[in-house]
């Protein structure tokens, strides 16, 4: 069934916990075939954020459209639009694989016979094997336990899936594969939200949103938010006989925001730098001993997003936490 109009909407999320503000006004719209991130440290409000959306938590004050359907004035018939992935996959450990599918289904109003198709359709792209479906839910290893806890959420073919760290204990091949598996639900139209800990996973969602102590901070591609929130250029410096840390050192006492451990660069630290402060980097290096080479590097997701949250915080414009 389509809808019109984004296929997740949120307007002015509020969610407080006594004087604590968990979500502070959030807005979103995603549209039907995005693979949505939301982007944020332990305690910036992303779980918060999907229980809400998902009518596992009320908030406080805002309005909540998923799938067309308005979530708090109808969550039942919200929630039968939405499949779900938490943090930790809800099984019966005693249970056969088939058979906690088969009470999953039958809570969604599904035959046996409609689960089986569903699992007969979703294995091959999922990597199930038919031994799997037999084994007890406790004896699955933790990549076959996050394929199956996708499978729960898609029984009952929801438009939109909600994904809460679903790669969180899972090795780096089936992280991968996890988010190829959610590119190609995407092409099928269906609209994913998932939260992540991994930047490099962040920067093959569609979109994303950064959010931190509840505020969103920016919503746009990856591409896009770097270009627009970082706030500054960030350099390669390349010491030519002087260590890693000897040159952090001389660049920290420059005033220089420093990385020490690159991703994508070897044998380098990354500064960055704000508008008009070329001169104070190149003045650093001078005093580098044996001198160094710079090169301009593109920004990684990570660190534009520390950047900006940085430079939030020493506004102080960011509450107590809890």
């Amino acid at each position: 069934m389509s809808t019109v109009g984004p296929a997740i909407a949120c307007d002015d999320l509020l969610r407080r916990f006594g004087s604590f503000t968990a979500v502070d006004h959030i807005s979103l719209a995603i549209a039907a075939g995005e693979v949505f991130g939301l982007l944020g440290a332990n305690g910036s409000g992303k779980s918060t954020t999907i229980r809400m959306l998902t009518g596992i938590l009320a908030p406080t004050a805002g309005r909540i459209v998923v799938d067309g359907v308005d979530v708090l004035r109808d969550p039942l018939a919200a929630r039968a639009r939405i499949g779900y992935v938490a943090q930790k996959v809800s099984l019966y450990p005693n249970l056969r694989i088939s058979e906690n599918l088969a009470f999953y289904g039958g809570i969604y109003g599904l035959t046996r016979r409609a689960v089986q198709a569903r699992i007969d359709e979703c294995s091959p792209w999922l990597g199930l094997e038919a031994g799997e479906m037999r084994a007890l839910a406790r004896e699955l290893p933790a990549g076959a336990r996050q394929r199956l806890a996708i499978l729960l959420a898609l029984l009952h073919r929801p438009r939109v899936v909600f994904l809460d760290e679903p790669t969180a204990g899972v090795d780096l091949g089936h992280r991968r594969a996890l988010f190829d598996l959610m590119h190609t639900l995407a092409a099928e139209g269906i609209a994913l939200l998932v939260t992540s800990h991994h930047l490099d996973e962040m920067e093959r969602c569609s979109r994303l949103a950064l959010i931190d102590h509840g505020k969103l901070l920016g919503v746009g591609t990856p591409d896009g938010l770097k270009e627009t929130l970082g706030g500054g250029r960030r350099f390669a410096v390349r010491p030519r006989t002087a260590d890693l840390a000897a040159a952090a050192t001389v660049l920290r006492a420059h005033g220089l925001r420093v990385e020490m451990e690159p991703a994508t660069l070897h044998d380098a630290v990354l500064a960055w730098i704000t508008a008009g402060d070329e001169g104070r980097l190149r003045d650093a290096a001078a005093r580098i001993p044996g001198g160094v080479t710079l090169t301009p590097a593109p920004p990684s997701l990570g660190a534009v997003f520390t950047e900006i949250v940085a430079a939030r915080r020493a506004r102080g414009s960011v509450g107590a936490a809890p």
